[in-house]
């Protein structure tokens, strides 16, 4: 024996007050039947008693169909031998006189039998399949013969059908119960359709629960009991194993009562009903996720159904824990329709879009969130929610004196590389506006020269400018211009490395040149730099000159580097291992404008070699994410341990060395402007272009 105790789904979010109140009708409906009615039960059963047992008595009578039907297979064994044993085939063994009284009296004790039974409660509201109507079609679910079947159903309801109900919302639950007690007597009446015997029991509509339970919960741990002779105990299993075997069990033992009870209803258990019920159950859970019912219920929140805006965001976590995102995202899609300021739902909404690839779908929701936190005054959420947005690499453009606020905020939080962003969105939102690009000149001084240059040279075109002004952002334009080398490339590390670099005065195609660094030797695994000719390299490099092809960035974190692998902490993905065979090229330079410092950039490509009509993939570590030094066991400084990085990477990948085998290893770094550039120029390839959401 093994009887179900428990699960480990946790706890409900809302009362289920439907399943509550089945279970009180089906509680309540058995007190009245089973004990206000007991009289007239036994009645009924006495009456069909005495007529039976007179028919035993007089085998050679001939009873009403019914009483056969309702005493079943041993009533007619009976009399057939008893007549056997009288060896009287045709002829009956008393005078006509008397064999007509007895076949009237016989006829008057099956009369008043049937007569009772008609007010019997199972046969007045149950479901007879020889005689259905639709009174017993919805009343015999409310209807049990005994204590013995009434606790084991409420108990497997309340199992099953609170989650249900919890997930789905109450008038959703409360039809689909319905239902599945109606297919489950549908499927049962249709195996036997000449049965006399009512289907009672909510047996059918629970059924329905578990295999509803079974789509939804299918990773919950079910704690079972178990009782073998002298041997008993507990056990967990999971939800996906053990359902199916229960329904696998009620299959065989309703085709197995087909066999050896023909049109006997499976020997007083509806085990066809289980099956309808369960099936049904299970293709309505299926049809209520694929086809997006589920999600369209939040429209609900607050509703008739009971969905609140935590209901909401619970059911978006556990879709997404349960590998469900394109269901979490719709549901917090029609949640944030409700309230398009829930910062909670926004920034689940927005990591969820992360995570299946739809980065500006999901920032055209967090934007407004961040839109009013800084109409609010609020700082800090405004400044988290902004830099969620940079490290997805996303965009969001509003009206200039609030991503302008938001930018001074960024400024004060130490987040240059989120200031700059938001500033470059202040430039691309009013570009060549003069009174804009003074303000964002000033904003940028301290932290990112590049914009603060760009800005300037904006500002300064107005003729209308004021002298004072004027002379400032000259005095700006020039002491940027005259020491670029002050913004060297930040290996900063979680510990707070942070060594600069001084760069030389030569600007070469528009790329600045560090000076030279003398090459490190290389930690003991690394394997010597491979050297590629002029020719292979450029018959590697499959993008012609002149076209950019399609750029697909995904941020990573290398956290373990071995001899054919470099695990990562991918965007979207966690923990990730990648083959350096995978790896086509490997690019590293520096880039202005993602920080206070220029930010060493080192993009592994995963397809620099494939056809320049497919997107360039590559996998982007920046130096101001993690320390070089743990990756290669180097004590030295972060500079020597990333270009032993580099070569170990190129050499053990034989990869492509960009922008050529020198300056890919730090002899010297390039230093770029803005990313624009280097992507351009290192990578042959530019970013698709983002629509103005706003």
């Amino acid at each position: 024996m093994i009887i179900p105790l428990g699960h480990d789904s946790g706890e409900v979010r809302r009362q289920p007050w439907v399943t509550y109140g089945i279970i009180l009708a089906c509680a309540l409906v058995f007190l009245a039947t089973q004990v206000l009615g007991r009289e007239g039960s036994a009645g009924a059963e006495r009456l069909v008693g005495d007529a039976y047992e007179y028919w035993k008595a007089h085998p050679y009578l001939e009873a009403a169909p019914r009483l056969g039907a309702l005493t079943g297979e041993p009533g007619r064994a009976i009399r057939e031998e008893s007549l056997a044993a009288s060896g009287e085939r045709e002829e009956p063994p008393l005078p006509s006189a008397f064999l007509e009284a007895e076949q009237r009296k016989l006829d008057e004790l099956t009369e008043q039998a049937l007569a009772a039974l008609e007010e019997h409660p199972w046969y007045r509201f149950g479901l007879i399949p020889s005689a259905p109507t639709a009174t017993g079609l919805f009343a015999h679910m409310f209807l049990h013969a005994g204590w013995l079947h009434l606790i084991p159903n409420l108990f497997f309801l309340f199992l099953t059908g609170c989650f249900i109900e919890d997930r789905w919302g109450r008038g959703l639950y409360a039809l689909f119960y319905v239902a599945a007690a109606v297919a489950g007597a549908v499927l049962f009446v249709s195996k036997n359709p000449g049965l006399e015997q009512p289907l009672i029991g909510a047996s059918g509509a629970v059924a329905g629960a578990m295999g509803a339970f079974l789509v939804c919960f299918a990773r919950a741990r079910i704690r079972f009991f178990y009782w073998l002779g002298i041997f008993f105990g507990t056990f967990h299993a999971p939800a996906w194993l053990m359902l199916p075997l229960w329904f696998a069990n009620e299959l065989f033992t309703a085709s197995l009562m087909d066999a050896t009870h023909p049109g006997g209803g499976g020997a007083g258990v509806a085990y066809w009903a289980h099956v309808g019920g369960f099936g049904f159950g299970v293709a309505a859970a299926l049809a209520v996720r694929f086809l997006g019912i589920e999600a369209r219920l939040s429209k609900k929140l607050g509703g008739e159904w009971g969905y609140g805006r935590d209901s909401v965001l619970a059911d978006a976590m556990a879709a997404r824990a349960e590998g469900r995102p394109e269901e979490a995202l719709e549901l917090l899609r029609l949640a944030l329709e409700q309230d398009p300021e829930d910062a909670d739902l926004a920034l689940l909404l927005f990591e969820t879009a992360v995570g299946l690839g739809r980065t500006d779908e999901g920032a055209a929701f967090l934007a407004p969130v961040i839109w009013a936190e800084v109409e609010r005054g609020e700082r800090e959420p405004a400044v988290s929610h902004w830099q969620a947005l940079c490290d997805a690499g996303a965009r969001a453009w509003t009206e200039p004196p609030i991503l302008l606020r938001l930018a001074g905020w960024l400024r004060d939080a130490r987040r240059p590389d989120a200031a700059s962003l938001a500033l470059r969105c202040v430039l691309d939102r009013c570009p060549g506006d003069p009174a804009v690009a003074m303000r964002v000149a000033r904003l940028a001084r301290g932290f990112d020269p590049a914009t603060a240059l760009e800005a300037a040279e904006i500002a300064l075109s107005d003729p209308g400018l004021a002298p004072a002004e004027r002379e400032a952002l000259e005095a700006t334009l020039a002491e940027t211009r005259s020491r670029p080398e002050e913004q060297g490339i930040a290996l900063a590390s979680r510990g707070g490395l942070d060594p600069s670099l001084r760069s030389g005065d030569e600007i070469d195609g528009g790329a600045l040149e560090l000076s030279a660094i003398p090459e490190e030797p290389m930690g003991p695994e690394a394997e010597p730099l491979a050297a590629l000719e002029l020719g292979e390299e450029e018959e590697r490099k499959s993008v012609e000159p002149g076209v950019l092809r399609t750029l697909r960035v995904i941020e990573a974190v290398p956290r373990e580097l071995d001899a054919e692998a470099l695990w990562l902490d991918v965007e979207g993905k966690g923990r990730t291992r990648l083959p350096l065979s995978q790896v086509d090229a490997v690019a590293a330079a520096g880039v202005h404008g993602l920080g206070s410092k220029a930010v060493l950039l080192v993009d592994l490509a995963l397809n620099w070699t494939s056809g320049g009509e497919k997107p360039l993939t590559v996998l982007r570590l920046r130096s101001d994410r993690y320390d070089p030094r743990k990756l290669v066991g180097s004590a030295g400084s972060p500079l020597q341990a990333m270009s032993e990085l580099l070569s170990t990477l190129t050499a053990r990948a034989r990869a492509v060395p960009l922008p050529e085998p020198d300056s890919a290893r730090s002899q010297p770094f390039k230093i770029f402007r803005d990313l624009a550039s280097y992507e351009e120029q290192v990578l042959g390839a530019e970013r698709p272009p983002v629509e103005d959401i706003f």
